[in-house]
């Protein structure tokens, strides 16, 4: 479970990340505008951090309501 969530997380950062250059420039900004480079070697983008934490909330959310369902739809099977 934890393999498939770092999967996911490693996956939306990539995409997190260009997604907030896209929406910079679909607000009108340049496209580095949510980046904070406090030094040549280091970029930080919060815009995409909290697309990451946000997505990773959801996958996290939604992998115990499907574990949740998966445990008991065999429950209600049974009782037939």
């Amino acid at each position: 479970m934890a393999n498939l969530i770092l999967e996911y997380v490693l996956a939306n950062a990539a995409v997190a990340r260009s997604f907030s250059g896209y929406f910079a420039n679909l607000i009108g900004k340049d496209s580095g505008f949510f980046a904070v480079t406090p030094n040549d070697s280091l970029n930080l983008d919060f815009w995409a951090f909290g697309l990451v934490l946000a997505a990773t909330a959801l996958l996290c959310y939604s992998t115990r309501e499907s574990s949740t369902f998966n445990l008991g739809t065999p429950l209600v099977s049974s009782l037939r």
